[in-house]
């Protein structure tokens, strides 16, 4: 008989937020519920990074089991502990630096590498992401740009990596549009609504949005700006708003939960992804982006790989050229004139993401490579 236990290692897990746990949240969900696997998450974290807040050394969330230990250099001795407990089928690394202390914990149980992203890494960090990987049983990807160059990067065989691409909820498809709960929140009454969803990071294009925000409300005045999520250049950002006296016009929610996200798509009519060219961003389709295209919004979005993987300018987006907040800026004043553009896209954008994965799809992509190596 199989053993259908199966440990995820990550940097992060709830009650925190982002990307990558909901893509390890929506994933497992199915699996349990359609397969019967168990699932346990280590984590090298005590603290909820939101709140400061210290959070216990074991939990159970949504039918999965999180170990928490204080810190990387804790993480191979907990590998161990954990194993002689659950005797773990599959060990699923989600990150280069955690994959290293399992191949060393001597634990002999296949590892699978997924690579949520690239990045730029130093020679020796480099090295060992290089031996982590190549030891690896099986890598994923979330995207068949990224398996190129997973490839091309590291040598590895491309028999050896699967894509396994983020879905798409059924109720994001369904659920009516109605931007009145959020338009109604915030003020924003019947302007033109420029959104954005996601962190605030330099290589999610705050910055250049930050800078592009002014030439807009010269242009046309009657402009809105909602801005949901949080991170480091949150602060900034609130800073730059309030220097130059635009907090009516441009609205910082914070950290928004997940859930509510589809509520704060509905009131933009436009989303923004003004992400600069990145090895990360030429090779990674980000969720927020389906996400969007699910609810039937037009999509303003920089002409980098992760994006042109599945978006044509003028087709199902508007595609202008990364790191330019004049670009960014005249798309905006381009798509708030010629609505009959903005409703193609959104047509279109939904017409692709409707042929697109569902997570019980993906789901079941992951259990077949699990059967492969338990």
């Amino acid at each position: 008989m199989k053993n259908n236990t199966i440990l995820h290692i990550t940097t992060t897990y709830l009650p925190d937020h982002g990307g990558t746990i909901n893509r390890i949240r929506n994933l497992i969900s199915p699996i349990i519920k359609i397969f019967g696997y168990e699932f346990h998450i280590l984590i090298p974290t005590l603290e909820d990074k939101s709140s400061g807040e210290k959070l216990p050394e074991r939990e159970t969330i949504s039918d999965i089991t999180i170990h928490r230990v204080n810190g990387y250099g804790k993480i191979r001795n907990a590998l161990r502990r954990l194993y002689k407990i659950y005797n773990f089928g599959i060990i699923h690394s989600h990150n280069p630096r955690l994959t290293l202390p399992v191949m060393l914990s001597g634990i002999r149980v296949p590892v699978i590498a997924e690579i949520h992203s690239l990045h730029e890494l130093s020679f020796l960090k480099f090295i060992a992401a290089r031996w982590g990987y190549r030891r690896a049983k099986h890598i994923i990807v979330l995207s068949q740009r990224t398996k190129e160059k997973v490839a091309e990067i590291y040598g590895i065989k491309k028999s050896k990596i699967s894509v396994i691409c983020n879905g798409i909820g059924a109720s994001l498809l369904t659920l009516p549009v109605s931007d009145e709960l959020i338009r109604k929140k915030y003020g924003l009454k019947d302007n033109f609504v420029a959104g954005y969803t996601g962190s605030f990071y330099n290589w999610q294009g705050v910055e250049i949005l930050m800078d592009a925000i002014p030439f807009v409300l010269e242009h046309e005045p009657d402009t809105q700006f909602l801005l949901a999520g949080d991170g480091p250049l949150w602060g900034m950002c609130r800073h730059k708003i309030e220097a130059a006296g635009l907090s009516e016009k441009v609205i910082l929610t914070g950290w928004v939960p997940h859930e509510e996200i589809p509520n704060y798509l509905d009131a933009m009519d436009v989303v923004l992804m003004p992400r600069p060219s990145t090895l990360a961003t030429e090779t990674t389709i980000p969720l927020k982006l389906l996400e969007a295209m699910a609810r039937a919004r037009p999509i303003l979005a920089t002409r980098v790989g992760g994006f042109t993987e599945i978006l044509e300018d003028k087709k199902n987006a508007c595609l202008i050229e990364p790191g330019c907040s004049e670009s960014l800026a005249d798309g905006i004043i381009e798509l708030k004139r010629n609505a009959d553009l903005r409703r193609q896209i959104a047509a279109e954008g939904k017409k692709l993401i409707e042929a697109w994965h569902t997570w019980e799809q993906s789901a079941r992509a992951l259990v077949e490579i699990y059967d492969q190596f338990l």
